[in-house]
């Protein structure tokens, strides 16, 4: 009865075990079939498919348009007019009597009729600012603006293409920790199938079979876990490349982690201006240009302007009676100067020499900040290059261990314990290679985003 118990368990693990890596490995089959994705790849796709990548390229083109439209502003502004009005009440108006009236007095006054029923006027207008500093000043901000928003969609691009390269790197390490479970749980069943023969053999105890019965049931729950984190990292890095992770969740990376190692994610020590630190500089201007199309808001103005078309006055709706209907044109000269702006707009000057001096200041926090975290990044790097040699020797040095223990198992001359130790040591010591390899490939990502970004 126990026989038949512990057969029926070890049938049941074996069969968890084969599915699930069977359904894996014909998911990657179905991948490969489509195409694997290498990372450069993977960047060109994101640079073009990424939604918040498209919307700040049309942030740049909003603003390109913009300081396009305060240049047309320049242009002289014809337009033509038409309006026809019915006087309820006719205005009138007190003149001296004595152009009337000869006989009389110097103080008499007659009132004066001096409109009809219906009057109107179309014709075409026209107006053109001869000096207007502050449509040059708007120009010139309009500009700086434009270069502004250029600048944040490089940083957005920047930031995109280490976001996917990180993606990309969880991704490699994620299947490789699938593969490590698989190869564990396999390792795990080979293991339960020599403990039960034993067991059956009466060399070994209860206790022994449902320790490895044990072994081999949390084999198969880190292989589920394992398959269940790479998913999640695959449709982390179809998002961020602008595709939708349910329709091309099969897409698989082609890059290996020894190859990223040697080529693809390699620290670019090639001077580079820092875009955040622009940033900040292109405001600083900016800021001067406000200031400056403040002041010249404060400038007189001279502009022309002119009227070239016909009135209409009759006491009777005649549009078509061009009897009714006079000339009128004028060209004149006007000049504006503001007065009371001046008082105005001075609380405007004196807060953008605040917001000015605190740019100044937050570009001499941000320098320093970004010299120290260069400063850490680089050691980072160094520190996990060396890190990373020991682990992979103790990695290697382990699977030797590992190939030993389990012939020696497999011929009766080691104990079920001992294998479980050398098992669980080699686990142990390629998980750790795993993680440095992945901290470090983290870390040169990081170094490249402080050192271009």
């Amino acid at each position: 009865m126990k026989k038949s118990r512990f057969l029926h368990i070890a049938m049941l693990i074996t069969a968890v075990i084969y599915i699930q890596p069977g359904r894996i490995l014909c998911q990657d089959n179905v991948a490969s079939s489509i195409g694997k994705l290498t990372l450069s790849q993977a960047i060109q796709i994101g640079l073009s498919n990424n939604p918040s990548l498209q919307i700040a390229d049309l942030q740049t083109g909003i603003a390109a348009n913009s300081t396009d439209r305060s240049k047309r502003d320049k242009l002289p502004d014809i337009y033509g007019s038409f309006d026809i009005r019915r006087n309820i009440i006719t205005p009138t108006t007190p003149v001296p009597a004595y152009i009337f009236n000869p006989d009389a007095g110097p103080d008499d006054i007659t009132p004066l009729r001096f409109a009809t029923d219906w009057t109107g006027s179309a014709g075409i207008n026209f107006s053109y600012n001869l000096f207007n500093p502050q449509k040059n000043a708007t120009i010139k901000e309009n500009a700086q603006k434009e270069q502004i928003s250029s600048i944040d969609a490089s940083i957005a691009r920047n930031d995109l293409k280490y976001r996917i390269e990180g993606d990309y790197l969880t991704c490699l390490i994620t299947g490789k920790q699938v593969e490590l479970a698989i190869t564990d749980t396999l390792r795990q069943h080979r293991i339960l199938q020599i403990t039960y023969a034993q067991y059956q053999a009466g060399k070994l105890e209860i206790s022994d079979l449902n320790r490895i019965i044990a072994e081999k049931l949390t084999a198969v729950n880190n292989l589920s876990s394992a398959v269940k984190i790479h998913q999640m990292s695959k449709a982390q890095l179809l998002l961020d490349m602008g595709l939708d992770p349910e329709k091309f969740n099969e897409l698989m990376p082609a890059d290996s982690l020894e190859s990223l190692m040697t080529g693809s994610i390699l620290v670019d020590t090639i001077s580079a201006e820092n875009l955040a630190l622009r940033k900040i500089e292109m405001q600083q201007a900016l800021n001067n240009l406000q200031t400056n199309t403040i002041r010249q808001s404060l400038y007189p103005t001279i502009s022309l302007e002119g009227f070239a078309g016909t009135n209409y006055y009759d006491n009777k709706f005649r549009l078509l009676n061009h009897h009714y209907w006079y000339g009128n044109s004028y060209i004149g000269l006007g000049i504006d100067i503001p007065v009371s702006d001046n008082w105005r707009k001075s609380k405007d000057i004196q807060s953008l020499q605040l917001e000015h001096r605190t740019l100044e200041l937050e570009y001499q926090k941000n320098a320093a900040d970004l010299s120290l975290q260069k400063i850490k990044a680089t050691q980072e790097v160094a520190f996990k290059e060396k890190e990373l040699l020991s682990k992979k020797e103790k990695y290697r040095l382990m699977e030797v261990n590992l190939r030993s223990d389990t012939a020696k198992f497999e011929s009766g001359r080691l104990l079920t314990s001992d294998l479980i130790q050398s098992n669980f040591l080699f686990s142990k010591a390629k998980t750790e290679y795993l993680q440095v390899l992945y901290e470090l490939l983290s870390a040169r990502i990081n170094l490249n985003k402080i050192l271009h970004s």
